[in-house]
């Protein structure tokens, strides 16, 4: 679904299928608006599936209120392997959210949150 002008309402349409599906390994809706609120739909929907290895939520136009999700995702989810959340705004203080989640994650093989405005 890379790059297929998906807005707020896409992604939470996405949210709501992900939330009932069990087979799904990678989802990559990079290089779309979906927004703040859209990716923070898809990103709840995500922690909970325990199909999913692959999320790329690279240029989606997420900003802060998409952190806090961001970050209870890497603390509860524990099939998702990569994470690519690249290209987004962030700021420092979501930097630190996911940091500290990072510390009790023990499946992430690889975490790309470069560009994203998240400080040093």
């Amino acid at each position: 679904l890379r790059s297929n002008q998906i807005h707020v309402e896409g992604g939470r349409a996405i949210a709501r299928a992900l939330k009932s599906n069990r087979s799904l390994l990678s989802l990559n809706l990079s290089l779309n608006r979906i927004g703040d609120d859209g990716c923070k739909s898809i990103i709840e929907a995500a922690t909970s599936n325990e199909s999913l290895t692959s999320l790329n939520l690279s240029a989606t136009a997420a900003g802060q209120g998409s952190t806090m999700a961001l970050g209870n995702l890497i603390r509860q989810n524990t099939s998702l392997t990569h994470v690519d959340a690249s290209c987004n705004d962030f700021g420092e203080e979501g930097g630190a959210i996911v940091s500290e989640a990072l510390e009790t994650n023990k499946t992430l093989q690889h975490i790309d949150v470069r560009m994203s405005n998240v400080g040093e």
